[in-house]
């Protein structure tokens, strides 16, 4: 949901935690699955303006530390991914990051296996061997 910088608004949180089957009805019983609210913002970027100033600093730098991977926003318990590819644009950003600077290191962190698409060009590299 967008909003507006400045502007109140007013938001309703409605919540229940049943622990116990109603009138014993296994059916109405509310699991206890540690709920909560996580309001948040960001700032509106453009992702094409981001992308080209990441290149430009990658170009201009001795080595580029690439770090990526996956948050609580991808990988929880009981969620299972549909794919095992980074999320977003992060493999575009590790290819154009490489193509302009070799002396990259992609550090992966995620609690689950990802694919590394990036790898394949640099195949040749000292760290394959």
């Amino acid at each position: 949901m967008s909003l507006k910088a400045g502007v109140k608004y007013r938001i309703l949180v409605e919540f229940c935690n049943v622990r116990a089957p109603a009138d014993g009805d296994e059916d109405e019983t509310v699991m206890d699955s540690n709920p909560g609210v996580r309001l948040g913002g960001a700032e509106v970027i453009d992702p094409d303006v981001k992308m080209a100033q990441a290149v430009e600093i990658a170009k201009k730098a001795d080595v580029v530390l690439a770090i990526v991977g996956l948050n609580a926003d991808w990988e929880t318990e009981g969620y299972d991914r549909k794919t095992l590819a980074l999320p977003g644009r992060t493999d575009e950003l590790i290819e154009k990051v490489l193509a302009v600077n070799p002396n990259t290191v992609v550090v992966t962190q995620s609690v689950s296996a990802v694919e590394m698409r990036f790898l394949a060009p640099i195949e040749s590299a000292s760290c394959l061997r």
